[in-house]
């Protein structure tokens, strides 16, 4: 059996990209994310009865959107020289989210980011999110967790999902 937590929260920020593939997105322009992180263990944390603690998910998420809120991602020291793409700040907000809970949970961490855009040529906005996956395990350092990762899936158009099963 499968347990899973999940929260919520969101973020506005300001980038732009490099690159001729990225047309008019060269541009300073802004986005809007809502960011979705579920914490799944096979078992509940014996005595308590819960995957996490809600309230340490909900702020940990908080602290980490907080120093991309309201930020230009381009002027960001971490940042600089990334074309800061939604699939990449996914994997970004899954960095960060597990650094905060390492040792402090075991299980899967899953982080999706969704970004409504209107485009000209839609009569809709598109959404596109991505999925990261990764086990928790305290022993591995984010270097070697990430060279074992899973595969990219194009799943609709432009919704990814990256799963991978070491951390």
């Amino acid at each position: 059996m499968t347990f899973t937590l999940g929260v919520r929260d969101s973020i506005m920020i300001a980038h732009s990209f490099h690159g001729e593939s990225f047309g008019p997105a060269q541009k300073m322009h802004g986005a809007t994310y809502t960011v979705d992180c579920e914490f799944e263990a096979s078992e509940l944390v014996k005595d308590v009865n819960w995957v996490v603690d809600i309230g340490e998910a909900s702020k940990v998420l908080a602290e980490v959107l907080a120093q991309y809120n309201y930020q230009n991602l381009d002027e960001i020291e971490s940042l600089k020289g990334q074309n800061t793409t939604t699939e990449f700040m996914c994997l970004q907000i899954h960095h960060d989210v597990a650094d905060k809970f390492r040792g402090r949970f075991s299980g899967f961490l899953k982080v999706r980011s969704n970004r409504l855009d209107s485009f000209r040529n839609f009569p809709s906005s598109l959404l596109i999110g991505m999925t990261m996956s990764l086990e928790v395990r305290p022993q591995q350092s984010l270097q070697e967790a990430f060279a074992n990762t899973g595969s990219v899936i194009v799943l609709a158009g432009s919704l990814f999902k990256i799963e991978g099963y070491t951390f």
